[in-house]
């Protein structure tokens, strides 16, 4: 065994040769189907032997699933040549007759290890072909005469025929000795040449068909020292010239990798300078929108400003204090305004036009022909009101909401209480009924005050968004007293809504600029859902108004069943109490 495998792989359990012939033995495919560890059919004698197929149980057991662990397995291995020694033996029966005479073509004596030895090279048929006077078979390198010489005289029978009594074990050196045959110091050469080993074109047939037949070359050994003194120094200076060459491209291919580095670098420069330029730059669309909502903090604070005085202004009126006229009494706000009706909104054609006592006034402005009960054309439609309370001035749009704030609500104040009653135990009652009725009305006085201060003009005009809105409804078709009577001097906090929530999205170069960077399409979906928090936090507060609203409603609802409960009840306990009625 050991003397196989040094011939064969110089002892290496992992090598393969150049037709896939591998391990210490070089098994191929053939032989080791042959005792079951491999079980699909071999590839064609002078084929590569691939070992793509199915290892079978016997190989399994011995932990080989696949080529590599067969390489990696050497003691499987053994166990492997061992079985094949065993198979050969059996197969090579019909020539061990030839057991004790003379090799042919050779001057060794044939031993039973040398016909396995043959057997290994040439298979079963070839050796005992070779034995009974045929060719000696080669594989390019050895023949099975020299296989036959080379490892004769190893005792094998107790391991290859154990109880076979016709086995002939006869007395031997070991194949490397240069005594022996063909075995001159070891291996024959240095390719490890041997039946299932040899690196040249035509490999062995292990079922027993030679692959080379002819004349004996054997004295072409004598050959050998001139071809390798000649091949070994050519191929000496031709593997140094290789070696050149070969470093003249590596220095080619690395000027390549270090100019392919140096263009992908450039390229992913100018790819993340392109990138800054699209993402990085804003568009005119979005400074527009960034531009019409910079004043939009200011004008909501002067409109919350504005709700509280105007809620006050109405307070005052009912309570009769501060400078309101029911403070005179309820007579002299009611003079007053009528007086106000008869000089700025009496309306002449009302009444069927039967009106000339009460409308005298013929020069009155027909633009302001009732505002004061108009609530469409006073402060629903318009879009900014000229309001302000601290200027000490009453404009025209502040006398006609307060006229029609008069009108809508406390039509008729309640009296003015000469100073003698207020200090009666039965005024405290009727004046707190009083004080809850205006409690009541100031729920609906804080929403109509509030829709007048969205509708309020912003004092500051400075670095408002007026000239943008309007160049934007100017390219809409709206301009001259339309877009005056729509936004005033400067844009309420109302208009300003709408433009940013409505009349923006209506303008057709809104839809056409967002097919622009997808950065700035990001950054203008971002400002229209800040808008869109801005419109739902609005929407909220007038949900909260509202609620308030129905909550009064139902409170007066209650209110009067209360009444009926509280007289049934003073009713009854009057029935009921004792004595006198």
């Amino acid at each position: 065994m050991e003397a196989v495998a040094h011939r064969e792989s110089s002892g290496d359990p992992t090598r393969r040769n150049g037709l896939g012939y591998s391990g210490y033995f070089q098994f191929g495919e053939a032989a080791l189907k042959q005792i079951g560890w491999y079980c699909s059919e071999p590839v064609c004698s002078q084929c590569q032997q691939e070992f793509k197929g199915a290892w079978c149980q016997k190989a399994k057991d011995n932990n080989v699933h696949s080529l590599n662990d067969f390489l990696q397995n050497p003691d499987a291995q053994k166990v492997a040549f061992e079985e094949w020694m065993q198979y050969l033996y059996g197969a090579t029966k019909k020539c061990h007759d030839k057991i004790g005479q003379t090799a042919p073509g050779k001057t060794c004596t044939v031993t039973m290890s040398g016909i396995l030895g043959g057997g290994h090279l040439g298979g079963q048929g070839g050796v005992c072909n070779y034995l009974n006077g045929g060719a000696n078979a080669s594989d390019g390198a050895t023949r099975i005469g020299d296989y036959v010489c080379c490892f004769k005289g190893f005792a094998i029978c107790d391991t290859v025929a154990p109880g076979d009594s016709s086995c002939n074990n006869a007395a031997g050196g070991v194949c490397g000795d240069p005594s022996q045959e063909n075995c001159q110091g070891g291996e024959m050469d240095e390719t490890g040449a041997g039946s299932l080993a040899p690196e040249y074109e035509d490999g062995p047939d292990v079922s027993g068909t030679p692959l080379i037949m002819g004349p004996d070359v054997s004295h072409l050994s004598n050959m050998s020292e001139t071809l390798k003194s000649i091949w070994v120094a050519s191929l000496q200076i031709m593997t140094s010239q290789l070696t050149a060459a070969m470093m003249d491209q590596v220095l080619g291919i690395g000027m390549l990798f270090d100019a392919k580095q140096q263009l992908e670098v450039q390229r992913l420069l100018q790819q993340r300078t392109a990138e800054a330029h699209k993402d990085y730059q804003p568009s005119e669309q979005m400074c527009e929108i960034g531009t019409m909502v910079r004043h939009l903090a200011t004008t909501e604070r002067q409109a919350e400003l504005t709700q509280v005085a105007m809620a006050k202004r109405i307070l005052e009126r009912e309570l009769a204090s501060g400078d309101a006229l029911t403070a005179e009494g309820s007579k002299s706000d009611m003079v007053s305004r009528l007086k106000q009706m008869r000089d700025k909104y009496c309306g002449t054609d009302d009444n069927g036009g039967h009106l000339d006592y009460l409308c005298d006034n013929k020069n009155a402005d027909p633009a302001r022909r009732n505002r004061d009960v108009d609530y469409a054309t006073t402060l629903d439609s318009p879009m900014t009101l000229k309001v302000d309370f601290t200027d000490g001035e009453m404009s025209e749009d502040e006398e006609n909401l307060m006229a029609l704030v008069n009108y809508l609500f406390a039509n008729r104040a309640f009296p003015a209480v000469p100073p003698s009653y207020t200090s009666l135990k039965r005024f405290t009652r009727p004046y707190q009924d009083m004080r809850s009725v205006i409690a009541m009305r100031g729920i609906a006085r804080n929403s109509i005050a509030t829709i007048i201060a969205q509708k309020t003009q912003p004092i500051d005009h400075e670095g408002d968004a007026a000239p943008f809105m309007r160049a934007l409804m100017k390219d809409m078709g709206i301009e001259g007293e339309e877009m005056d009577k729509m936004f005033g001097e400067n844009p309420s906090y109302y208009a300003q809504m709408e433009v940013l929530t409505k009349k923006l999205y209506q303008h057709p170069n809104f839809i056409m600029n967002l097919y622009d960077k997808p950065a700035n399409v990001t950054r203008i979906r971002t400002a229209m859902q800040a808008i869109k928090t801005m419109q739902d936090r609005d929407i909220h507060e007038a949900m909260m108004r509202r609620e308030m609203l129905l909550s009064m409603i139902l409170e007066l609802r209650i209110r009067q069943n209360q009444a009926k409960v509280l007289d049934e009840v003073r009713g009854n306990l009057y029935r009921s109490s004792p004595g006198p009625q």
